[in-house]
């Protein structure tokens, strides 16, 4: 949704100005359910809290219970919560019968859990010599993944604001870092009818430290080794044009990138090579719908300008980041005043003399209030987890008004 900006009959459009919302959302889950590891009380507290900001947005949630095992061969319990928003559809052209066509449908999810189970908590996967310079008593998941569900919160608010084309499945997954146990439930529930009425699955994963946010197709949209599907990679191509249209890099100091590596790898699912470009071998809670052959869209932020598949998972190589040695999920740095600061810093190198950054905002009571538009007069003044969340929304919510082919909405 455009906003117009106060000013006058010639003030510049205002795009994305969806407050502080998405922030406050990702600051509260954080700091009241830091260790929300998949089975655990925090993570059924945090499904709990989901539930009831779906309600006070307008929404009927639906709950799922699902059980999986962990690691150690121990069966728990998960739950995936989710809610459904109905679509305008789409008008179709004379040649196609005319008439509105409404049977298309979307998701929009994330996953809710962190991998980090409480403050002694050991990082699994150190590099050789790294030794980690921070405990886990101020990790929080701010980064990984507040800041995913959080832009999907946004979304969901926007599209009760302003009706989608499509129907849209929010959906908050549990036990992500379970090997996506959520998203197989999930899917696994759908009907065959439902699942051939999906036009596409979006997963939002951590938007807010990495360097760049990049969008992703699936391993599914490569045909061989050196040509892709446009119909598997449609949905990637109409995000990357919406941030083009809006020019969010010029208007909001949003950029949207696609992993744009040359060299071959071999296929995760066979024995051949292809170009790694434009997909990502990450695998998160669009996973289970990728091996299904449904389209799917992976934003992330991170670093894609890597000359090998040893370097993916590296997320931000900014200076400023050198003690994490690049990376930040799963990370004692995956932390709100840790990376606040770090921003900060970032700015302050970036701004023009005379500019202030604002101190980190309170913490917020739990159930931040409904979004208002965002009052501030220059992008200078919104931070980057804002900044993040409030653009990767705006996208999501342009992207369920584009129809198939290019119908456009019904309705208008």
């Amino acid at each position: 949704m455009m906003l117009a900006a106060c000013g006058g009959d010639n003030a510049p459009v205002r795009i994305a100005a969806y407050g502080e919302y998405g922030a406050e959302l990702a600051r509260t889950v954080a700091r009241h359910f830091p260790y929300r590891s998949p089975g655990s009380g925090q993570e059924e507290r945090t499904a709990d809290y989901l539930v009831s900001v779906l309600e006070t947005l307008g929404l009927e949630p639906k709950v799922q219970t699902f059980q999986f095992q962990d690691s150690t061969g121990q069966t728990l319990t998960s739950r995936n919560v989710s809610a459904e928003i109905k679509g305008r559809g789409f008008k179709l052209s004379e040649e196609e019968g005319g008439g509105v066509d409404n049977s298309g449908r979307i998701i929009i999810g994330a996953n809710y859990d962190v991998p980090v189970s409480g403050p002694d908590y050991v990082y699994p996967d150190l590099e050789e010599g790294q030794v980690l310079s921070r405990s886990y008593a101020q990790y929080n998941g701010i980064h990984d993944n507040a800041s995913g569900l959080s832009a999907v919160m946004l979304t969901a608010f926007q599209m009760t604001r302003e009706q989608p084309g499509y129907n849209v499945s929010i959906v908050f997954f549990g036990a992500g870092n379970a090997g996506f146990a959520g998203a197989r439930a999930y899917l696994g529930a759908l009907s065959e009818q439902e699942k051939e009425k999906l036009v596409c699955m979006y997963n939002i994963g951590p938007v807010y430290a990495g360097d760049k946010v990049y969008a992703h197709a699936g391993q599914n949209s490569l045909e061989d080794g050196t040509h892709k599907s446009y119909h598997m990679r449609r949905k990637l191509y109409e995000a990357t044009d919406i941030f083009f249209q809006y020019e969010l890099n010029t208007n909001n100091r949003y950029a949207l990138y696609t992993n744009q590596s040359t060299f071959f790898v071999t296929k995760p699912t066979e024995p051949r090579q292809v170009i790694f470009r434009e997909w990502t071998t990450k695998r998160s809670s669009h996973t289970p719908f990728d091996e299904a052959g449904i389209p799917i869209v992976f934003f992330e932020s991170g670093d894609y300008n890597i000359e090998s598949l040893d370097e993916v998972g590296r997320e931000n190589q900014n200076p400023e980041f050198r003690e994490t040695a690049g990376r930040i999920s799963g990370t004692p740095f995956d932390e709100e005043q840790y990376l606040f600061n770090v921003f900060r810093r970032i700015d302050e190198a970036r701004q023009t003399e005379g500019f202030q950054i604002s101190p980190a905002p309170e913490a917020p009571v739990i159930g931040p209030t409904l979004p208002e538009e965002d009052d501030t007069t220059s992008q200078d003044e919104i931070d980057q987890l804002t900044r993040r969340i409030n653009n990767t929304a705006f996208i999501l919510v342009k992207a369920a008004e584009r129809g198939p082919d290019g119908s456009s909405l019904a309705g208008r």
